[in-house]
């Protein structure tokens, strides 16, 4: 072969090498940027979803704006759907103040993220016409079943939408440190004014949590004792209805009382006795 030949041969096979050294390197890079991207999307995948949020939440969290008359921005209200403990739960995950508890490092954030959330429990108020809201309490328990915190939200019956109200750690000497919520059941409610006043539940009714303004002023200078309860929305007495038309409350020892005995602010309407009035 001449010389010039064998010239053109070898930048041939030269240029052949290249163009294949080429399309070599474009395929690894391409293997191994689906690599990576395979490892993204599994990591993501299996990543865990930070408590009390799920995607499903997230996407039925649609709330009702309602504006309060002044400067402030409307505030959002969450509906519970069927009122089941799981649609009040999904309802309390939506709500603003939830999500920023859930970030702290608080108390509220630490019972959060070790304790479990219980079934929300409905606090009313003493007597409707006193111009006091209705609750559901959530517990944040531990393996106990006793509250590390208790969450408040407003409740309005009518539209079956709750908002954000305050949470409160269980610490320190609180009632709750060291029993149940609440501490005393529906039906040792029953049994109890059975037990002291002989008289049953009213036929085709349950019991009530309520809360009631408590005369504060009375306990400091001595003129009652009360240490039962219901001064709070997160330490209620159960309203029972009596048979004979009448309320009774047991407090959160399990002790019975008629309505005269319950210590409720002399700025408000009194305690009622009579079922007549909610």
């Amino acid at each position: 072969m001449s010389q010039p030949a064998r010239k053109k041969n070898t930048c041939r096979t030269l240029l052949v090498h290249h163009k294949w050294h080429t399309l070599r390197l474009t395929a690894i890079l391409t293997f191994l940027c689906l690599a990576v991207l395979a490892v993204v999307f599994a990591i993501a995948g299996n990543a865990q979803v930070p408590f009390g949020q799920s995607s499903q939440a997230a996407n039925a969290c649609n709330p009702t704006l309602i504006t309060t008359g002044n400067q402030a921005p409307p505030a959002k209200w969450f509906s519970i759907n069927s009122g089941s403990a799981a649609d009040i739960l999904s309802a309390v995950k939506c709500t603003g103040m939830f999500q920023s508890a859930l970030q702290g490092n608080d108390l509220i954030a630490y019972a959060l993220h070790t304790g479990t959330l219980a079934d929300p429990v409905l606090v009313k108020p003493y007597r409707s016409d006193a111009g006091l809201s209705q609750y559901w309490v959530v517990p944040v328990v531990d393996s106990n079943n006793h509250p590390l915190a208790l969450l408040t939200f407003f409740y309005n019956p009518q539209s079956r939408l709750i908002h954000e109200g305050e949470f409160d750690a269980v610490t320190g000497n609180m009632f709750y440190v060291n029993h149940p919520f609440p501490a005393v059941t529906a039906n040792t409610a029953i049994a109890e004014v059975g037990r002291a006043d002989h008289v049953a539940v009213a036929q085709g009714r349950t019991p009530d949590l309520i809360y009631f303004p408590g005369d504060l002023a009375g306990v400091e200078t001595g003129k009652n004792n009360w240490q039962g309860g219901g001064t709070a929305v997160i330490d209620p007495i159960w309203r029972v209805p009596g048979a004979d038309g009448q309320w009774r409350y047991v407090d959160h020892n399990g002790h019975a009382h008629v309505s005269t005995e319950i210590p409720v602010d002399p700025h408000y309407q009194p305690m009622p006795s009579a079922m007549t009035t909610q």
